[in-house]
């Protein structure tokens, strides 16, 4: 009656052409997170362990409350950690720590 698992993924695949299969896609998002240009760049920018700026804090509380989200950020993403340069929502630590 119903497909056995190993016939249910291709079947699945079938419908979603456009997603690389998950060990490309895992390779993939390596490559863009270890690219050494992406990196020289964020870093250039001086956000990366910045303190708070109210400009960003004004967006993650209007983003939250345009899309009535419990939680916001904005995130900068360097080769070891996610760095929240703002954060709505979260609870503590994350609230201050701001980062993971």
């Amino acid at each position: 009656m119903g497909s056995s698992p190993s016939g249910l993924i291709p079947a699945v695949a079938s419908l979603m052409p456009d997603i690389a299969p998950p060990t490309e896609a895992v390779a993939h998002e390596h490559e863009v997170l270890t690219n050494p240009d992406r990196l020289l760049r964020l870093r250039k920018t001086a956000l990366l362990d910045a303190p708070t700026e109210e400009a960003f804090d004004r967006l993650t509380r209007f983003a939250s409350k345009l899309l009535q989200a419990p939680l916001s950020t904005v995130t900068l993403v360097d080769d070891e950690r996610q760095f929240y340069m703002s954060c709505t929502g979260f609870p503590e630590p994350l609230a201050t720590t701001r980062q993971t």
